[in-house]
């Protein structure tokens, strides 16, 4: 069965808890573009499982992007070895995903969680996609939250 959704399947606050780190950089002055999961569940309708929130930055913002999140929510950065992100095929030692990345881990206790926290939060330089942080015409907002958030195009979001 094929059911088409005219509306996000995710309430508004739902929207809000999952995107702070996205308000964070936006109260810094760093654009983003929300992309994956919580992109096509928000913008394109598509009810997507929400697990990691993936945010893309320019790649002068890889850094300065990951520190404003450690300074103004409770992540801190990952180094270890997640399991659900190796290739195992190739090695259980190293995470074959994408190297150049800002990798964020929930420090909030498991029991005081909101459910719709991200566990994880991945900032992607934006030279791994085809997409532009400064282009407005591939990425559209999300009202009521700040435009300097994005969301990419269906387009652009086959392109990436």
């Amino acid at each position: 069965m094929l059911e088409l959704y005219d509306s996000s399947p995710y309430s508004l606050p739902s929207q809000e808890i999952r995107l702070k780190s996205a308000c964070a950089l936006s109260n810094a002055h760093i654009k983003c573009l929300v992309w994956g999961q919580d992109a096509l569940a928000f913008i394109h309708f598509i009810p997507a499982n929400l697990f990691a929130l993936h945010l893309v930055v320019a790649d002068q913002d890889l850094q300065l992007a990951s520190t404003e999140i450690i300074e103004s929510l409770p992540y801190k950065l990952f180094t270890g070895i997640d399991n659900r992100y190796v290739e195992f095929i190739f090695s259980t030692q190293t995470s074959r995903e994408l190297p150049a990345l800002a990798h964020l881990e929930l420090t909030t206790p498991h029991d005081k969680r909101d459910v719709d926290d991200p566990e994880m939060i991945f900032i992607h330089p934006q030279s791994q996609f085809y997409l532009d942080v400064h282009d407005n015409s591939r990425s559209v907002s999300l009202p009521p939250f700040p435009d300097t958030i994005r969301f990419p195009t269906r387009t652009a979001f086959l392109d990436s």
